[in-house]
Formats: structure tokens, C-alpha cells, sequence
């Protein structure tokens, strides 16, 4: 009988092998199988387009976009890496985390490929990349997200049961609404752009980004699933509702100064209504029950994954299997 554990185990544990939790093992062959660079992806085409095809409006909403995205993703970074993975005992589950880590840092060299090819100054990116420390729509969900991060972070190695209580509901919040949600909302407010032909470059980026933030949410979801299973812990309704509606209120000021008359062709009722949808399926995936009414999701967003990352590189749209395999995605 394997004496490993997700989290809790012997300290000592240095066998991968035999696998306990293939789901890891599974996740990591498709990540692997996934890797991609942001250089690869060649940006030319969305200079003109940034310089002289978007409106002041839209080039707002594109800058500020980035400026919270590419803090957030170093947050993540740092989220997985350090305050996730330590805790972990299982091998299989680490190697995730580490690789997960590293796609975050990717993550973050893609928005600085994206600002640096677009042609923005210096200063510019400087100051978007210091945004959180200026303008509160985004700062303000920056500490939402670091006061889970360093709750975690103060959590030992090894965790009494008040203290893994704590652990899985500041995991969840990280894996299913941070990377799950905000991440995924984020993305559509450029992404929408290339419903009209523009900044098609930057889309594509962003889409292998979106690709790689599901799988770490649905390795979230798995692993506290998981976790909780072998702990007999139940998530707390109370803790899980009060986490969101706090996250809504944020991302309601956030949209509106990001893009405060909307986008064309995406209101800023369409963004909060894929918030609402989005996390009513992390909830039900967990079995909780919805905190909003039932709202649509956005179609469109699919469509142009399968042609942009199935067309870049005149190959099959390549999906995650394991993702498919436990439908914890926001497809429906």
C-alpha cells in the first residue's frame, strides 16, 4: 500500500514510481506534450493594427488588459511554486506544480513579447507592468489575491487539520477562480478584438495561455477533490460564497475602468455575465450550488481557439484529454 499523500505525507517520499495519482501523471505527459514559446508566435501583423486600427478606447482596454494580466501571472507564479508545491508530498503532484510554474513564467515573458513587439516605449511598459501600484481597479484585485497567497505561504509544510482547512480553501480560490475565472475574463476583452480582425497575433498568444490556465485549474480542482477526499474535509458554502461575491464587486470596478463603455461586439454585461457563468461551473463542479442565476456562456470564445491554435500551425486542434475526461471546462 503507497504511503503517499497530496499534501500531509512523509517528508521522505522520493519514489515516483509506482504512480498513485495518475491524473497527475496524465496531466503533466499533456502539458509536456504542449509546450510552446511566445517568440515562436510572430507579431508583425498587429503593429499597424495597434498603432492605427484601434480606437483610444480600445487601445485602453488592450494596455490595461495586459497591465493586470501580467502581474497576476507572476502572482500565480509564485502561488504554485512556492506556496503550493512545498506542500505537496507526492512527487507526481510536484512535478505538476513545478511545470505549472514554469508555464507561468512563460506566461509572463509572452505579455512583455507582446508589449516590446507592438512597438510601446520603454516607459510605457514599465508603467503598465507597475499599474497595481498606481490604479486601484487593478491593485485592488492584486491584494485580493496576495492576502490568499500569503495566507498560504504561512501555512508549515505539514498542516494540522484547522491549518488544511485553510490550505484547500485558499488552493480553491487560487486554482478555480483565479486562474479559472478572473484569468479567463481577462482574456476576453482582447481577445474580442479579434473578432474584427485585429491584433490577431496577440490572440493567438493569449489563447495558448487560456489553454495552459485550464489545465492548471482543472489540476486544481482534481488535487483538492482529492486532498479533501483523504482528509474527510468538506468545502465550507459560507467561505466559498463570501470569497466570490467579494471577487465580483472587484471585477465589476475593474471592467468598468478597463473598458468602460464596453467593447464592440462584448458589453460589459457580456464580461460580468461569463464571470457568473464561469463560476457557477467551478461550483458545480465541487457540487456547491450556485451563487448566481443561471447565465449563458460565450460561444464565439471556442469557435476561435479551435481556428486560431488549430490554423497557426496547420495542425489539429490539440485538446486536453484529461480535461475532457472530468468536463470541468467552461464549455458546455
Amino acid at each position: 500500500m503507497s504511503s503517499k499523500r497530496i499534501v500531509n505525507g512523509p517528508s521522505e517520499e522520493f519514489a515516483l514510481y509506482p504512480i498513485k495519482y495518475v491524473f497527475a501523471s496524465d496531466i503533466l505527459e499533456e502539458m509536456s506534450a504542449n509546450t510552446w514559446f511566445p517568440t515562436v508566435i510572430p507579431m508583425g501583423e498587429d503593429v499597424p493594427k495597434y498603432r492605427n486600427e484601434l480606437t483610444d478606447g480600445e487601445r485602453h482596454t488592450f494596455d490595461h488588459t495586459l497591465a493586470y494580466l501580467s502581474t497576476a501571472d507572476v502572482v500565480a507564479m509564485r502561488n504554485i511554486s512556492i506556496a503550493i508545491q512545498e506542500k505537496f508530498t507526492s512527487p507526481e503532484c510536484e512535478m505538476v506544480a513545478a511545470t505549472i510554474g514554469q508555464q507561468e513564467a512563460n506566461h509572463s515573458l509572452s505579455y512583455a513579447h507582446i508589449m516590446e513587439s507592438i512597438g510601446m516605449s520603454t516607459t510605457k511598459q514599465t508603467e503598465l507592468w507597475n499599474k497595481y501600484r498606481t490604479e486601484p481597479a487593478i491593485g485592488n484585485k492584486i491584494k485580493k489575491s496576495l492576502k490568499y497567497l500569503n495566507g498560504l505561504l504561512n501555512l508549515p509544510p505539514q498542516m494540522n487539520r484547522e491549518q488544511l482547512i485553510e490550505f484547500i480553501h485558499g488552493y480553491w480560490y487560487f486554482s478555480q477562480i483565479f486562474e479559472g475565472v478572473l484569468f479567463m475574463s481577462a482574456f476576453n476583452l482582447i481577445l474580442t478584438l479579434n473578432q474584427r480582425g485585429l491584433m490577431r497575433r496577440t490572440a493567438t498568444q493569449l489563447l495558448y495561455i487560456r489553454r495552459d490556465e485550464l489545465v492548471h485549474q482543472t489540476f486544481g480542482a482534481l488535487s483538492i477533490k482529492t486532498i479533501m477526499a483523504e482528509n474527510n474535509i468538506k468545502l465550507d458554502p459560507v467561505i466559498i460564497k463570501d470569497m466570490i461575491l467579494e471577487t465580483y464587486d472587484l471585477e465589476k470596478d475593474f471592467v468598468n475602468f478597463v473598458a468602460p463603455k464596453g467593447c464592440i461586439g462584448y458589453s460589459k454585461e457580456d464580461h460580468l455575465g461569463n464571470f457568473r457563468h464561469l463560476t457557477n461551473l467551478r461550483l458545480r463542479n465541487f457540487g456547491l450550488d450556485p451563487v448566481f442565476e443561471p447565465t449563458a456562456g460565450l460561444s464565439w470564445i471556442n469557435e476561435m481557439a479551435g481556428e486560431i491554435l488549430g490554423n497557426f500551425f496547420e495542425t489539429r486542434v490539440i485538446e486536453y484529454s484529461v480535461v475532457n475526461n472530468v468536463r470541468d471546462t467552461f464549455d458546455e
